[in-house]
């Protein structure tokens, strides 16, 4: 949900000519980022079944990994 609090990491590759990349390549690091989902529009396959995982993702790729997310900090008892 929208009222989940936490913390990831994002590594940015910034475009020239990308909007969200050169606004986030001009935040100091530690910047705090709001995001929010849709509820409807969750396709997460879960559970994992990993102790770690990583996560490579690039322009709208970002949302569907940030849904994952929820998944993993949502669950009790969740060790990935």
């Amino acid at each position: 949900s929208n009222d989940v609090v936490g913390r990831f990491d994002l590594l940015v590759k910034v475009y020239e000519q990308g909007v969200i990349s050169q606004y986030l390549n001009n935040l100091a690091i530690g910047s705090l980022v709001p995001f929010k989902h849709i509820p409807f529009n969750i396709k997460a396959q879960y559970p994992f079944g990993k102790k770690t995982l990583t996560m490579i993702a690039g322009g709208t790729g970002i949302t569907p990994m940030f849904q994952a997310l929820q998944c993993l900090c949502l669950t009790p008892g969740d060790e990935t």
